[in-house]
């Protein structure tokens, strides 16, 4: 109800309020009137005063309310503005334009831009593989130099643009529009994003560009299934070939190896995918370089993805695995039947399995008489990586133990924990051990193991060290390290250390399992140590239960081979990917041989020791046009590695030299590959679904590219009816009115008394 610029908010019915009003109004006179005899002039006076404050009570009951006046505000609501970059957005398919030249013309255009910056604070990103702020003079730029990204990552994106919107001045939230054809690299769904945004009241309003096209390409990937080759061990060159808008089409696959060429047809056959496998072998050590490529097909609309090249390393002979248990348990069980099918390790595993009885087992090596425990340094040299498990105390005496210091110090071995620390500090030789190997260990147990918690129940997340590791290339079977870590559970039990040595790197973290993608990773305990120790390394698995990975249930046999090939790539690179030749001391290392065009690839100096102040290596990368490029290594915690990286810009092979002078050797060389794989133009069709359940889902609007005169006046009517109104305030709510009620209230009792009415 309103009268005037009042709106009555009675909690009672009004004619309620009225009708005791009026009952009240007629007792106050029936009282007044038997007085009115006696004293007419009081009685008139206090009776038009009780009427007056019957009238104030009712008028409070009948609850008046004004709108307070809005605060005036110049402050404009932020509109971010998204547009894709990525290569699916040069796709001619929207009114016979790109789809990124139709919507920087109708949707970024100055026209609209002004419109828009009229009602809210406008703000320009690009995203592809990442976000990049965008001026106006950005939008001019040629189409084709403007969409360049070659990965789509909306829903990632998006994740990090939803934090950066701040709020409207109102606290409605702000908005984003997303201008993109949908296409997502990874395929991640979208439904948590939007859950997120409105989570922060933002809306997201999404324009979809494009629709289904289909390209005519062939593109060939290959990798070799192992890191490393023995000479003589049968190797496997994993080859894929896929095809797209080419169903029946034939091609033939070249394979050259120096002045080797052979050729294998490849016929499709409707198949969208052809996998062959090649077997090489060598008899000599070496490096080999391997160049696959494929007959155009005709039509084919990209051809720098029909050639890859590939170097294999070829060592001389096996890799002698010395494994150690004095406890015997699954995970040491299980690590022993996965390095025994590695053709290139021969294995001798010695378990205490009593207080009188040992077991000796030796695998591709000389009569098992020859499986004895080391006793003198030369024992131990001949085994190029040493695997302890747990309680060596019940198996090494003193005296050996003593040897593994200098065995890695000083000649090179690699030590591996496989299961935590491996001996009892509790116990008379256990302290002695600890203060033998102290040196040598890569954490600071603590007091004693779990001393400090244990955590239960961990998956592994990488580190950055960790993502260029070899130990987790799991390219050969074709899985994601991160994907996998996430979905595997990599230890029952895991012992929080004290701390982790400053010259020693954590390649892993654990975090509790299934929750891998939240949180702040780097804070989490260390589960994978490694430390250069002089010539050697020592690598420790902080926990228990790895061996969980060996035996997978099937919603997860796709992660199946992962825990083998952990195992066979860190005893493979700890023996030859990173071991020093006698009187080497610098090694030159690559993160990968192979790398796709535009992924940063990393380079390693290590030294056995730390240089000198004075060291200046000369890194260079020679590119395929014979152009050099110098890189300047950054030092890492520990003095002893040194680490560079190159993005490289066109395909090819490239050569990596170190000039290392005074140290030994003065030069070294090693060349990787860079190859072209093209998803977002290959596989561009758009996916509006995606983004109108985007839209719908955050509280926003979806358009389809048509409709850009619409954008302004939609986002106008949305505000407004998204504007929460004012509230309404009561009148009589004030200190002043409840005082003036009361003040009355009290002359009007006070009256009555002096004349003698109470």
């Amino acid at each position: 109800m309103h009268t005037l610029a009042y709106i009555w908010r009675s909690e009672l019915a009004p004619q309620h309020v009225v009708g005791v009003a009026a009952v009240l109004s007629l007792l106050a006179m029936v009282v007044y009137v038997r007085n009115m005899k006696r004293q007419p002039v009081a009685s008139v006076l206090l009776l038009l005063m009780r009427l007056s404050i019957i009238a104030a009570l009712a008028a409070v009951l009948m609850g008046p309310s004004v709108l307070p006046p809005s605060a005036p505000t110049t402050a404009k609501p932020p509109l971010h503005i998204y547009i894709d970059t990525s290569g699916s957005m040069l796709t001619d398919d929207v009114q016979g334009q790109p789809r990124i030249a139709f919507a920087l013309s109708r949707w970024l255009g100055d026209e609209q831009l002004a419109k828009l910056s009229e009602q809210y604070s406008v703000k320009l990103f690009g995203f592809d593989a990442a976000i990049q702020p965008l001026s106006p003079l950005n939008l001019k730029k040629p189409v084709d130099q403007f969409a360049s990204g070659r990965t789509s990552l909306i829903a990632q994106n998006l994740r990090q643009a939803i934090y950066d919107v701040p709020s409207a001045s109102d606290g409605s939230g702000g908005a984003i529009l997303v201008l993109s054809d949908g296409h997502d690299s990874r395929a991640e769904p979208i439904a948590q994003v939007a859950s997120l945004a409105r989570s922060r009241i933002i809306a997201i309003h999404a324009a979809a560009f494009g629709g289904k096209t289909l390209q005519q390409d062939l593109a060939l990937s290959a990798s070799l299934q192992q890191r490393f080759l023995m000479a003589k061990e049968p190797g496997t060159i994993a080859v894929k070939v896929r095809q797209t808008g080419l169903g029946e089409a034939r091609t033939l696959l070249h394979v050259r190896q120096g002045a080797e060429h052979t050729t294998q047809p490849i016929a499709f056959n409707g198949q969208r995918e052809v996998e062959v496998m090649l077997p090489i072998k060598h008899d000599q050590a070496g490096t080999y370089e391997y160049t696959l490529s494929l007959d155009a097909a005709v039509g084919e609309t990209e051809l720098g993805n029909n050639a890859r090249t590939l170097f294999a390393e070829v060592s001389a002979e096996r890799i002698k695995v010395l494994l150690l248990e004095g406890e015997p348990y699954w995970d040491t069980k299980y690590l022993a039947q996965s390095l025994r099918k590695d053709a290139s390790i021969e294995l001798t595993h010695i378990t205490q399995v009593s207080t009188t009885k040992q077991s000796k087992i030796i695998t591709r090596g000389a009569a098992a008489s020859a499986a004895m425990l080391p006793t003198k340094p030369e024992d131990l040299a001949k085994y190029n990586v040493v695997i302890l498990g747990r309680g060596i105390e019940h198996l090494l005496d003193l005296t050996v133990a003593k040897l593994l210091p200098a065995y890695v110090d000083q000649h090179g071995g690699h030590v591996i924990f496989a299961r935590g620390q491996p001996y009892d500090p509790a116990s008379a030789i256990g302290k002695e051990i600890a203060r033998e190997w102290s040196a040598m260990e890569p954490v600071v147990w603590g007091a004693a193991p779990g001393a400090r918690g244990v955590m239960r129940d961990a998956s592994l997340v990488l580190t950055p060290i960790g993502k260029v590791e070899p130990c987790f290339a799991f390219d050969a079977i074709k899985v994601d390290a991160d994907e996998a870590l996430a979905a595997l559970e990599a230890f029952n039990v895991l012992p929080i250390v004290e701390s982790t040595k400053l010259s020693a790197h954590v390649l892993a973290r654990a975090v509790s399992h299934g929750a891998a993608g939240a949180g702040d990773a780097e804070s989490a305990p260390p589960a994978l140590v490694r430390m250069q120790v002089g010539a050697g390394h020592v690598v420790a698995v902080l926990g228990e239960g790895l061996w969980q990975w060996s035996q997978l249930p099937p919603t997860l046999k796709k992660y199946d081979g992962l825990y083998d090939t952990f195992w066979s790539n860190l005893v493979r690179s700890l023996a030859m990917g990173s071991r020093f030749q006698p009187n080497q001391d610098v090694s030159l290392e690559l993160s990968a041989t192979n790398a796709r065009l535009g992924d940063p690839l990393t380079v390693t100096l290590v030294t056995r020791t730390p240089p000198r102040d004075d060291w200046r290596p000369m890194l260079k990368v020679v590119d395929p046009a014979g152009t050099t490029h110098e890189l300047s290594p950054r030092k890492l915690t520990g003095g002893t590695r040194q680490q560079a990286t190159f993005k490289p810009e066109t395909t090819g092979v490239y050569t990596v030299t170190l000039d290392a002078a005074p140290l030994i050797p003065a030069r070294q060389e090693k060349k990787f590959s860079v190859f072209f794989e093209d998803v977002e133009r290959l596989e561009s069709s758009a996916d509006p679904d995606a983004l109108r359940a985007l839209a719908e889902q955050s509280g926003g609007l979806f358009f389809t590219a048509d409709q850009a005169g619409e954008l302004p006046g939609q986002l106008t009517r949305l505000r407004a009816a998204q504007v929460t109104p004012d509230r309404l305030e009561y009148v009589w709510n004030t200190g002043f009115v409840l005082a003036l009620l009361l003040i009355w209230t009290g002359m009007e009792w006070l009256a009555r008394r002096g004349v003698g009415l109470i």
